[in-house]
């Protein structure tokens, strides 16, 4: 019995050892399913989009799970029966820079979608005819074909004999892509036809929904771009995706963990929040260098093991908290400002300080929408900690130059 005990205790040893060498949190790619955590407000949001037929545009920071949370939908609507073509705009090849490749790209993959499911567009004039988008002669009239593959599709839907009826839910990543900026890019030619097609089509049938996601809002609030008219101005409903709720951020910290023989008490979780705001990339990644600290397993991680290493970590994510300051520079300078002087003011200010109530409120719009402010009695603070003390020793390194 001794040595079947001990035999016992070399294999849990051994498979300890070796599982516990996986980083579960070291995950920089969109997750869907059971690796899925939280966002039940923001997937209600859009599954009733999709029900009634209007579309949503998801906006956020650099991620926060905007692309997982696509994944997800996607994957949870192709179940319930309908049509799902997702786009990665960032597939688009370097030396595209005309809408004629997204209508050849959505039309291959409406075709690879409806093939899943049995069927096929009778007459295809884009998505089957043309493997290739290298195949298109230059002068073959895309933008009409893409309609009849569109319209043949909606047809196929339309007389599905299922309750309720299949949408047809196009969903488009990272649209600034192709968007026109405020810094001179021009955006993709084409741009403007291509999203006025598709309001035309989602304003004539709820059964096409489209679906765009960007770090940028500008899709729907801007009313020009370059001078001419955005089609989707006030198209897509906003929804800014939020950080992670404290019980989100516990299950998810918790359960990696687990599977690494990383043990988190309740006030190492917590203050795991506090510090990331529930931001889920940076609860990841910070878990992920707690981890590379303390490689000993199973290891219990309490609080003041996680306040011991804040500073190396603030180290180690500087071009991570960089990149959000950057873009805020570039797309709001003026919430920009009121970051900084939130963290030079200690963590919290009066909005009256912020050039007055109203102004404050209006400035802070954007931050709100991110989450990376709250509120509360007429004060703002910054939701990250780990935001607060970054900004704070950048400043103090700046001003010892």
């Amino acid at each position: 019995i001794e040595t079947a005990d001990d035999a016992l205790s070399a294999l849990r040893f051994v498979l300890d050892r070796w599982l516990h060498r996986r980083d579960l949190f070291a995950q920089n790619f969109p997750v869907s399913g059971r690796r899925f955590f939280g966002r039940h407000r923001s997937m209600s949001e859009l599954k009733d989009a999709i029900s009634s037929g209007a579309a949503a545009g998801i906006f956020g920071l650099r991620k926060v799970g905007k692309t997982s949370l696509l994944k997800e939908i996607e994957r949870r609507a192709s179940e319930n029966g309908d049509v799902v073509v997702y786009i990665d705009l960032l597939r688009v090849p370097a030396d595209v820079s005309d809408a004629r490749w997204i209508y050849w790209k959505i039309a291959v993959e409406l075709a690879e979608r409806l093939g899943r499911t049995g069927h096929r567009i009778p007459s295809s004039r884009l998505g089957g005819k043309f493997a290739d988008f290298l195949d298109i002669p230059s002068d073959y009239p895309v933008a009409t074909a893409f309609d009849s593959e569109v319209t043949q599709t909606l047809r196929l839907v339309r007389s599905a004999n299922v309750t309720p009826r299949p949408k047809v839910v196009l969903m488009l990543d990272e649209i600034e892509r192709v968007l026109p900026s405020n810094i001179g890019k021009e955006g993709f030619s084409g741009f403007f036809d291509l999203f006025s097609y598709l309001r035309g089509v989602a304003q004539e049938s709820d059964d096409f929904v489209v679906i765009v996601t960007g770090a940028n809002a500008s899709v729907a609030e801007a009313a020009q771009f370059s001078g001419k008219d955005n089609p989707v101005f006030n198209f897509f409903k906003e929804i800014y995706l939020p950080m992670l709720q404290v019980e989100e951020t516990t299950q998810m910290v918790r359960i990696l963990g687990r599977g690494m023989g990383m043990h988190f008490n309740p006030q190492a979780c917590e203050f795991i929040h506090d510090l990331t705001g529930g931001h889920p990339f940076f609860s990841r990644q910070f878990c992920s260098f707690l981890s590379d600290r303390y490689p000993g397993r199973p290891v219990q991680i309490a609080a003041p093991m996680v306040e011991a290493v804040i500073d190396q970590y603030l180290e180690v994510a500087s071009k991570d908290f960089q990149e959000i300051i950057d873009r805020f520079a570039r797309d709001y300078p003026q919430e920009l400002e009121v970051c900084q002087a939130i963290a030079n003011g200690g963590g919290t200010i009066k909005l009256d300080d912020l050039v007055g109530a109203e102004q404050g409120a209006l400035s802070i719009k954007h931050l709100l929408g991110y989450q990376l402010v709250n509120l509360s009695e007429s004060k703002a603070s910054l939701s990250m900690g780990l935001m607060r003390r970054w900004l704070i020793k950048s400043a103090a390194m700046r001003s010892a130059k």
